[in-house]
C-alpha cells in the first residue's frame, strides 16, 4: 500500500507499507443477530386496506445511485393504528411515482425496489409489511421483509392503482392491490404531518 500526498507545509509526504494489515472486525453481529427469517407471516397473506388508506411518499435526491432518485412509500391507514401498513424503498429515474411495474431486487438498477432487512439496532429498513391490526401496545406483530417480487402502478381517472405480487423471506406470498391517492408527504400541511410523524414500529421474532 502507498499513500502520497502533502502536509499543511507543502511537503511531498509518501509512506509505503509491505506485509500482513491486521485487520479485525469490531462489530460483528452474527451472533447475536435475529436468524432469518424475519417474516411472522404463517400462510400466504391476501391484503386488506381500509378505506382510510392513503399512499404517502418522500423523496430524495440521489443518495444510492448518480441519476436515481430514491423513494420511500408508505400505503398505510392514516391514523397507522389499523389494516394493512407497506413500507417501500425504491429507485427510479422519474421524478415521480410513474406508472410501470417495480422489481424487488439487488442490482440497483432503474424502478428497483429495495428488499427489507434490520439494521444493526434492530430498525426496520428497505421494504417491510405488516398487519396493524395485529398491533400490541403500538408494535405489530405480524410482519414480513419483502424480498421478492413486484408491484404494479397505474393511473385511473384521479387515483392510483397499485397491485402487489410478492414474497417474503420464509417464502409466503402478498398480494392484492391499493387504489387510491398517492399524496407527496413533503407537501403536506402541518396538522398532517402530525398524524404521520414516523413509520409505526413493528416486532421481529427472536
Amino acid at each position: 500500500m502507498v499513500l502520497e500526498g502533502k502536509s499543511e507545509a507543502g511537503l511531498d509526504v509518501k509512506v509505503t507499507f509491505k506485509g500482513k494489515p491486521a485487520l479485525f472486525n469490531f462489530c460483528d453481529n452474527d451472533k447475536s443477530e435475529v436468524k432469518r427469517p424475519w417474516s411472522t407471516l404463517t400462510e400466504n397473506y391476501k391484503l386488506n386496506f381500509t378505506a382510510n388508506t392513503a399512499g404517502i411518499y418522500f423523496r430524495d435526491d440521489p443518495s444510492i445511485v448518480e441519476n436515481l432518485n430514491t423513494y420511500t412509500l408508505w400505503i398505510t391507514d392514516l391514523d397507522m393504528d389499523k389494516g394493512d401498513y407497506f413500507q417501500f424503498q425504491f429507485m427510479t429515474s422519474a421524478d415521480n411515482i410513474a406508472d410501470g411495474t417495480y422489481t424487488v431486487a439487488t442490482t440497483f438498477a432503474d424502478n428497483t425496489i429495495l428488499p427489507g432487512w434490520l439494521g444493526y439496532g434492530g430498525d426496520i429498513c428497505g421494504s417491510w409489511f405488516a398487519d396493524m391490526n395485529t398491533a400490541q401496545e403500538g408494535v405489530a406483530t405480524v410482519v414480513a421483509p419483502v424480498t421478492e417480487g413486484t408491484f404494479t402502478v397505474s393511473t385511473e381517472g384521479d387515483l392510483r392503482k397499485i397491485v402487489f405480487n410478492l414474497k417474503d423471506d420464509n417464502g409466503k406470498t402478498i398480494t392484492g392491490e391499493f387504489k387510491g391517492l398517492l399524496v407527496d408527504g413533503d407537501e403536506m400541511q402541518a396538522p398532517q404531518k402530525s398524524k404521520i410523524a414516523k413509520k409505526p414500529r413493528l416486532s421481529v421474532k427472536k
